[in-house]
């Protein structure tokens, strides 16, 4: 907060609260879109002429810090900022940034091409990295992606990435650049990607899962590239099978090796978790890595994670009433052998109420009794 004894401050010092707020400011390679909503003399305009620097251009801000900055200039200028609207014109400042925001919205769907170019390949060339990390610009790169002409259009644009793929894997823009690079290119193209994650070492795999973004740049190699251009990446992930079915967005790369993976890698996965079902059954994420091993692993795989499930007291019974929890019971329910689905029916029947009275209980219940409504 900036206290009230701050409303002047000397042009060689300032109270602590203003002091490290302008120290910020000074430090910030792009303004914040939220310095429109600071007094006029601890804007950061007002500061730099102050200190004899020239205030920073409209032009430098990001494209987010530029339309939250216009739009919230606009609101303050209709009053509704809680500051005092007294019928004057708009500063001009305030008015670039209402221009550079019009000027945005029409170029918003229109690639900029060089003068006389029609190609919005070409005219993207020695540029895609710099489009790729703006929340426009990495728009036109999938659409020129996807409407190439030819694949070695494709290349080019793919070529400019080449050194920035963990860059690109932490970008909230980036990362779909790359994304759209593995889905609309051949797999073979795509190699590059997989050898600038992997050459972390051990791990990368894992980290890069366990990324908020990294996972969906995962998931696409490991739907469209063949099962030996990742072998080494799935291995690395398959090394942190339960840290990563319990984790927010690991657990997501867990599932599609299960379905992705090879024969082998998918009963490794399953099993760990047959080795920690006790954990696994207690964990929310976990659980839908478990469903997902009963529904694609072999047969003899699913039997085994099913039993050692079923062999930890009360887990089952837990899991039926939980959102992922109750699809692996209805799975382990299915793939156990008949003496212990019986041992299983009894002792969910036991309890019908009490999971009846769950939102996802009563589906394993209806299951649990109708199959055994179903027998000769």
């Amino acid at each position: 907060m900036l206290y009230a004894g701050c409303n002047h401050l000397p042009a060689t010092g300032a109270c602590f609260p203003a002091g490290a707020l302008r120290d910020r400011l000074d430090k910030a390679v792009e303004t914040p879109s939220w310095t429109v909503y600071l007094p006029s003399k601890l804007s950061r305009d007002s500061w730099t002429r102050r200190q004899g620097h020239a205030a920073v251009p409209a032009a430098a801000w990001s494209a987010a810090g530029r339309r939250g900055a216009a739009r919230a200039v606009e609101s303050r200028e209709d009053g509704n900022v809680g500051e005092s609207h007294n019928g004057n014109t708009a500063s001009e400042p305030r008015r670039e940034h209402r221009r550079h925001r019009q000027q945005q919205e029409e170029q918003q769907h229109s690639l900029p091409l060089e003068e006389g170019s029609n190609d919005p390949a070409s005219a993207m060339i020695g540029n895609v990295w710099k489009y790729a990390r703006d929340p426009q610009g990495c728009r036109f790169v999938q659409q020129v992606l996807e409407e190439a002409s030819n694949e070695g259009e494709r290349a080019a644009i793919a070529a400019e990435l080449k050194g920035h793929v963990w860059e690109a894997l932490r970008c909230p823009h980036g990362n779909f650049v790359v994304q759209k690079i593995i889905t609309t290119m051949p797999a073979q193209a795509s190699q590059y990607i997989i050898d600038e994650l992997m050459r972390k070492g051990p791990g990368a795999g894992s980290q890069a899962a366990k990324h908020r973004f990294g996972c969906r740049i995962i998931e696409r190699l490991l739907e469209k590239s063949t099962q030996e251009q990742v072998h080494d990446l799935v291995e690395d992930i398959i090394a942190e099978s339960i840290v990563l079915s319990t984790h927010p967005y690991g657990n997501y790369v867990m599932q599609h090796v299960l379905e992705h993976g090879s024969l082998e890698q998918r009963g490794s996965i399953t099993k760990l978790l047959a080795d920690n079902a006790s954990a696994v059954g207690k964990d929310g994420y976990a659980c839908a890595v478990a469903a997902k091993a009963l529904s694609h692993s072999q047969d003899k795989d699913k039997q085994m994670l099913a039993l050692a499930m079923y062999d930890v007291p009360g887990l089952l019974e837990s899991m039926a009433r939980t959102r992922h929890g109750h699809i692996a019971t209805k799975l382990v329910y299915q793939e156990l052998p008949d003496q212990q689905r019986d041992a299983l029916r009894r002792e969910l029947t036991a309890d019908s109420g009490g999971l009846r009275s769950s939102r996802y209980g009563r589906i394993v219940v209806d299951l649990v009794e109708s199959s055994e409504a179903a027998k000769p």
